[in-house]
C-alpha cells in the first residue's frame, strides 16, 4: 500500500505541475500544497485540466480507470481538491474499494 500510495502522490504532484507549467506559473509542490481554493495557483478551468490529467495518468500508469469529478467527490465534507494529501488519500480510498470488488 505504501508504493501505490507514493505512486499516486507522485502522480497527482506530477499533473499539478504540468497545469502550473501550462500557466507559465513554477512553484515548488508539497503535500499540502492547496489544489483548489484558498490560496491555490489554480483557477476552476486548471483544476479541471489537472483532474483530466490524473485519471489519464491513473489509467495509462496502474490501469485504474476513475472519475475524480463525481457526486461522491463533490459531496464530502473536506474536498478532496482541497490539497495534495487530500487528493492521495482520496484516490487511495477508491483504489481500495475497486481492488476489493
Amino acid at each position: 500500500m505504501k508504493d501505490i500510495k507514493k505512486q499516486i502522490e507522485k502522480m497527482v504532484i506530477d499533473s499539478f505541475s504540468v497545469i502550473l507549467e501550462e500557466f507559465d506559473s513554477i512553484m515548488p509542490i508539497s503535500k499540502r500544497t492547496r489544489i483548489y481554493g484558498g490560496d491555490s495557483p489554480l483557477d476552476s478551468t486548471a483544476v479541471v485540466s489537472m483532474v483530466v490529467d490524473l485519471e489519464m495518468k491513473l489509467a495509462d500508469e496502474i490501469g485504474f480507470l476513475i472519475s475524480l469529478s463525481d457526486d461522491r467527490a463533490m459531496s464530502q465534507k473536506r474536498s478532496p481538491f482541497r490539497d495534495v494529501e487530500s487528493m492521495v488519500d482520496y484516490i487511495l480510498v477508491l483504489y481500495q474499494e475497486h481492488k476489493n470488488e
